[in-house]
């Protein structure tokens, strides 16, 4: 329900977190979408264990370099 209030509330808007369906407006597409969706959750993330020490140490140096 709530998503179908931000929607609205954003209606006619830019806003990208109300902007569904990603096309620069916020429109009546958006809101058919999102009621077609209504009731549905989405899965809780899964936690995802890596188990190679390579992996975790190259993600690691890339966190540490600034991308601007």
């Amino acid at each position: 329900m709530l998503d179908l209030v931000l929607v609205a509330q954003n209606f006619g808007t830019t806003n990208p977190v109300a902007d569904v369906t990603g096309d620069g407006t916020v429109n009546v597409l958006d809101l058919v979408l999102v009621a077609q969706h209504f009731g549905e959750t989405i899965p809780e993330p899964q936690r995802v264990v890596i188990d190679n020490p390579m992996l975790v140490q190259k993600q690691v140096n890339l966190s540490q370099h600034s991308l601007i």
